[in-house]
Parts: structure tokens; C-alpha cells; sequence
């Protein structure tokens, strides 16, 4: 307790300015330092050269807004893109779903769904077409096509049960895979 008296009566004898002087100058040899470490100010140069121009690129890439067709977009611009089956397939896309593609300066398409159509739950069965390379899941009355990396990425085979997504209020020819479960699984 004693100590801390003494503490606060050295504080205020200290002159504040001194202490700022002490922390900007602290300051400025960390900085220099970093300059250095950067190659000097050429290399300070250089690396805001380069901060400057990703910023101007990333201005310059087109965006195009359009709606999921099942296995492509459709862009507001009536144009068709071909999009990843991973993609479509992993984010579980049905048609009607709300999708913007950024198309960067160096070419990469980037795909995001910015709205989900309402979507309504079925379980059916797989369906493998071979010779045509189609994949399908059908219920007793009617049936869908499926993007073959859903298919695949859970090793489905014909007669497999599939819990599969359709869109709420639309009619669809083409369904989101969920999950496949094997016959072996279920003892069939």
C-alpha cells in the first residue's frame, strides 16, 4: 500500500511530454524497422502499388445475377452458365434458386446463392441410366434427374433409397440429393 503512494507521487513528477516523445520514438524505429524488412522504401513503394491495384481489380469484375436450371444458370443477360456439379450438388441448388456469379478479371467464376426457393422433403429411389450416363430418382409416380456428382459422391446404385429435395411451390424436372442410403445398409 505504501508503494503504491509512492508510486503516484513519482507519476506526476514525470513529464508527460517526455513520456509521448519516448512512445513516438519507439514508434518510429519499429517503423523503419518494417521499411527495411520490406526492402526499403522502394519496397514500401511496391507493396502499395500492389495493394492499390487489387483494389482497383477487384472493382472490375462483372457480377450477373440469375436462377438455377438444374444443372447450369440462367443469367438476368438470357445467357447460359455452366456451374461445378461439386458446387451445385454440395450447396443442395433446386431450380428456381437465386444464384450471383462474379466473374473475376483473371476469369474465375465464382458462384453464390444469394436466395433459396422454398423446399419440401421426398425419399425415393435411384435410378442409374448408364448408357445415356443419367442419374434419376423416382417415387411411385413420377421421377427426377439428379446431378451425377450427387450420385457418385455417395457411391448411389440403382434400387439405393434417396431423401431428396424439390421446390415447394414449382413444378421441377430436376431434384437436390440429400442423402443415399445403401440397400446393404438398410438389410434390404
Amino acid at each position: 500500500m505504501e508503494e503504491e503512494n509512492k508510486n503516484q507521487d513519482i507519476i506526476p513528477e514525470i513529464d508527460k511530454s517526455q513520456v509521448l516523445l519516448k512512445i513516438l520514438s519507439d514508434l518510429k524505429t519499429g517503423l523503419e524497422s518494417a521499411i527495411n524488412i520490406l526492402g526499403g522504401d522502394e519496397g514500401v513503394e511496391q507493396l502499395r502499388m500492389k495493394i492499390k491495384s487489387g483494389q482497383e481489380n477487384a472493382g472490375t469484375g462483372k457480377i450477373i445475377e440469375g436462377v438455377f436450371a438444374g444443372d447450369k444458370m440462367i443469367g438476368s443477360d438470357g445467357a447460359s452458365y455452366n456451374m461445378p456439379q461439386n458446387y451445385a450438388s454440395k450447396s443442395k441448388l433446386l431450380e428456381g434458386d437465386i444464384l450471383k456469379l462474379t466473374v473475376t478479371p483473371s476469369g474465375n467464376f465464382i458462384y453464390k446463392q444469394i436466395k433459396p426457393v422454398p423446399r419440401r422433403r421426398f425419399t425415393g429411389e435411384l435410378i442409374v441410366d448408364e448408357d445415356q450416363d443419367e442419374y434419376w430418382v423416382a417415387t411411385e409416380s413420377e421421377k427426377w434427374r439428379v446431378l451425377k456428382a450427387s450420385a457418385t459422391y455417395f457411391k448411389g446404385q440403382t434400387g439405393d433409397k434417396v431423401a431428396f429435395l424439390l421446390p415447394e411451390d414449382a413444378p421441377a424436372k430436376w431434384a437436390a440429393v440429400e442423402n443415399i442410403i445403401k440397400n446393404e445398409e438398410v438389410g434390404i
